[in-house]
């Protein structure tokens, strides 16, 4: 029975296929601090901007909601939800929060779900400013180094298991049990001579 063995062109076939679902856009947020000018004790600021690709400068124009909830012992207070690309919080206390981005609102007034939706916790110290930025379709470099890092150990596990069965991998495509079967079956075919010597 002939055994399956992956080749390289089989390997570039499968990541080819899996592209489009890995490289496909998600929903991602970053954060940037500043200081602040005449900062009062205990006041903090925050700015939320929302774009369609990391490079862009103006806002999008589509209605993403973003919300702001603040922490405290593991309890999340409502603080600010936005439908604005963008918006501004001036006043904010000192304290730790999380920014939400998981829907946005369609033609008909419809909110519907992010499928890679996004959220980031952050510290707002006093007389800082922070920025958070929103990018609707930026590149989701977590799922392809998983993506990668699975396809590296498959490989490695078939090589190890390829191994132990006495089989090897090689561009030609044939193994040493091959090799080693034709060696014998060509043994077998050659007839056997005997010499007697008669005195």
């Amino acid at each position: 029975m002939k055994r399956f063995r992956p080749k390289a062109w089989q390997s570039v076939l499968v990541l080819a296929a899996l592209a489009p679902v890995l490289l496909d856009g998600c929903v991602s947020i970053g954060v940037s601090r500043s200081k602040t000018d005449g900062a009062q004790a205990d006041i903090g600021s925050l700015e939320v901007i929302v774009v369609e690709k990391s490079g862009d400068v103006a806002p999008t124009a589509a209605r993403v909601v973003t919300r702001l909830v603040r922490l405290e012992s593991g309890i999340e207070t409502p603080v600010f939800d936005s439908s604005d690309p963008t918006w501004t919080m001036s006043e904010l206390p000192a304290r730790r929060y999380r920014l939400y981005v998981s829907y946005w609102i369609d033609e008909t007034g419809k909110a519907r779900r992010f499928a890679k939706s996004d959220q980031e916790s952050f510290k707002i110290r006093p007389g800082e400013r922070v920025e958070a930025r929103v990018v609707l379709n930026a590149f989701p470099t977590g799922p392809v180094i998983t993506a990668a890092a699975f396809v590296g150990v498959g490989v490695l596990v078939a090589v190890l298991i390829s191994s132990l069965r006495g089989l090897s991998f090689n561009l030609s495509g044939t193994s040493r049990s091959d090799t080693n079967l034709e060696r014998d079956e060509s043994k077998r075919e050659q007839p056997r001579v005997s010499i007697r010597i008669y005195r």
